[in-house]
């Protein structure tokens, strides 16, 4: 069922009547995974008309971005350009135009992706989701950070929505840099996104935010390293300790990846032998050879392989997978990543035997990172 809701009090009588609905705006997150899902009992309801959900405003000191607020809106904003633009740099490169006039922060949030990539900003903000139940007429603010509690996991409960994105603006003293390292320049899925701000008194920092996405399962403040760094102050010993911290930290989360040597690696196992090949050393005539392979791929969107080499390479050994045994493994995402599901599909398809899959991440932070973000945050 789809829904309309040209105000909060449509949207909060809809809600009443259908606490297990779910709010659209964009749809650029929930539709994937609604195709994917096929409920054809899901109750939508689409808020992208209510004005009052798109606006940004002050109130006592605390900027308000609505929920159906776009990544274009945002990234407009005079007010938030003015108090937070880093916000803005991180509005400015979700997707594509297409996507940053459909897609909204409301969304963004509640999707909980670790790779969102306004989410370490959010948290460098300190910001707090105000959350509205249309059961009980009762609002809660929680902080980002503690309202995604996982992948695509979240303290939303039924009946409720998320009406805004609320945080105090840093004084006009704080600097602040955003970075995002994708495998390309646009159009990109978060590998690493970092977000940080600085205050001086003249030579000495005196205030830090460092927080970063897409290397732990939610947003994550890196509290360790800014207590480092305000103690020790920066130095190119403090800053690789700090690194280190940060480094510790995302191994623990995400553990350490067993090979960097290739962005695509196919591993084949036979019996009691395996043997190694890179993706373009590997083609459809050495498949033939093999009653199972184990398939590694970085994925290059939510739903794409690396299309340079790997994606030729499966291409051309798909027609011959059928009664083969198949694992599929990434380095990209939390536990099977939006990207896997086809993945899988696509094997099971051409009557492969799928055996197993898993999906990690692992992202080396580096002295150089750190400085070089804050040497951004200084300017």
């Amino acid at each position: 069922m789809f829904l309309q809701a040209g105000s909060p009090a449509e949207l909060r009588a809809y809600m009443a009547q259908y606490p297990d609905s779910r709010c659209i705006a964009g749809g650029t997150d929930i539709m994937p995974v609604q195709n994917r899902e096929n409920d054809h009992e899901a109750v939508f309801i689409d808020i992208s008309g209510a004005a009052a959900l798109h606006r940004i405003v002050s109130e006592d000191g605390v900027l308000s971005i609505g929920a159906a607020a776009t990544f274009a809106e945002i990234e407009r904003n005079t007010l938030l350009r003015q108090y937070a633009p880093v916000l803005c740099l991180a509005a400015s490169q979700v997707g594509s135009p297409q996507i940053r006039n459909l897609g909204t922060i409301g969304g963004n949030v509640a999707h909980g992706s670790p790779a969102a990539d306004t989410l370490p900003v959010l948290a460098m903000l300190d910001a707090e989701v105000r959350l509205y139940s249309a059961t009980e007429g009762t609002c809660r603010d929680i902080p980002v950070d503690t309202f995604i509690t996982g992948p695509g996991q979240t303290l939303l409960r039924p009946g409720e929505y998320i009406e805004a994105l609320r945080f105090s603006p840093p004084e006009a003293s704080w600097r602040m840099a955003y970075e995002k390292v994708g495998r390309r320049n646009a159009l990109a899925i978060s590998r690493l996104s970092a977000c940080c701000a600085t205050r001086w008194e003249g030579q000495r920092l005196t205030g830090l935010r460092l927080a970063l996405g897409a290397v732990f399962p939610t947003p994550r403040r890196l509290y360790a390293a800014e207590a480092l760094l305000l103690r020790e102050q920066p130095s190119p010993a403090a800053e690789m300790q700090a690194a280190e911290l940060v480094t510790q930290a995302i191994v623990a989360a995400a553990g350490r990846r067993a090979s960097a040597s290739s962005p695509a690696t196919p591993m084949v196992a036979a019996a009691a032998q395996a043997d190694l090949f890179t993706a373009a050393e590997f083609d459809a005539d050495k498949a033939a050879h093999y009653a199972a392979i184990a398939f590694g791929c970085p994925s290059m969107g939510a739903e794409q392989l690396e299309e340079s080499e790997f994606e030729p390479m499966f291409t051309a050994c798909r027609p011959g997978l059928r009664g083969k045994k198949i694992a599929l493994f990434g380095s990209y995402g939390w536990g099977d990543g939006e990207w896997m599901s086809p993945w899988e599909d696509t094997c099971r398809g051409d009557g492969a035997e799928l055996v197993c899959h898993f999906c990690k991440e692992k992202y080396h932070f580096t002295q150089d990172d750190l400085r070089r973000l804050l040497e951004q945050a200084t300017r």
